[in-house]
């Protein structure tokens, strides 16, 4: 169930109410969001006369159910933009991982060449064992940021470690977190804190299931 309470309720009584139901919660400029599983199908007697919007889901696809968001969601990444009306596809290239200048300039260069906007490149690579190649980290999001400026291109690397979406505002205009990120990111920062952060635009569950954040200016 995905259940409104107004922004007139403070923060701290909406995360409160959020425990009490066990859910999840996730913070719009219109509203508190409290998103629990889909087996709740009747609104908690606890937010009775609070709730200003409730919706009960057959199934826990819910923040991208077209009953819940009947628009397609649209993301504004430059001068270009992702899913609304747009009805043609947008490519994103790259390889998995920046592992150097050379490396990632090159790569760069060649989908210059090929007309494409965005470049997929992952800074942060978690592993299973902690003596692999993890990425470049904010070495990797300075180069980015670099191609960024040099080839105009816009990339969107995977937010994996609870610090990165910060230092990703700071440096980049589009990042996107993962699904298990959306469960697995400390409670110092869940994904409903990302919209602080300088994005001007948040999706939190387009259909490509990962919350995706872009801000307009670099």
């Amino acid at each position: 169930m995905i259940i409104h309470l107004p922004v007139t309720l403070s923060e701290q009584r909406a995360r409160e109410l959020a425990t009490s139901i066990e859910a999840l919660y996730l913070r719009r400029p219109d509203a508190h969001v409290l998103l629990t599983n889909c087996a709740m199908q009747t609104l908690p007697p606890a937010l009775e006369g609070i709730a200003t919007a409730w919706w009960a889901m057959p199934t826990d696809m819910q923040l991208s159910s077209r009953t819940y968001h009947p628009d397609t969601y649209r993301i504004d990444i430059g001068d270009t933009y992702i899913g609304g009306d747009q009805r043609n596809q947008l490519m994103i290239a790259g390889p998995c991982a920046v592992e150097s200048r050379r490396q990632i300039e090159q790569s760069c260069q060649m989908l210059v060449s090929l007309g494409i906007r965005v470049l997929r490149a992952g800074c942060y690579k978690p592993r299973t064992s902690p003596y692999t190649f993890r990425g470049l980290g904010e070495d990797g999001l300075k180069l980015l940021a670099e191609m960024r400026d040099k080839y105009g291109l816009l990339s969107p690397p995977r937010c994996a470690m609870p610090h990165t979406p910060t230092r990703l505002s700071n440096t980049l205009i589009l990042c996107r977190l993962e699904p298990n990120q959306c469960t697995t990111t400390p409670s110092s920062l869940p994904p409903a804190n990302v919209a602080n952060l300088s994005f001007s635009s948040v999706a939190l569950a387009p259909p490509c299931r990962s919350l995706w954040m872009a801000r307009t200016s670099s």
